[in-house]
């Protein structure tokens, strides 16, 4: 997310995920991070266990 290019490329396909149904933290899960806050692997395994 620390490169505008990629995080605008990023909105867009959330957005054509939604237009096709999925939508985050429903049927989607996303992740986020950057060079200074990468994420942690313990975080993705709740994601997963909630949804």
């Amino acid at each position: 997310m620390d490169d505008p290019r990629y995080a605008t490329g990023f909105v867009k396909k959330v957005y054509t995920y939604m237009d096709n149904g999925f939508f985050p933290g429903e049927n989607l899960i996303i992740t986020y991070e950057t060079m200074n806050h990468p994420i942690a692997t313990q975080h993705i395994q709740t994601l997963i266990e909630t949804i």
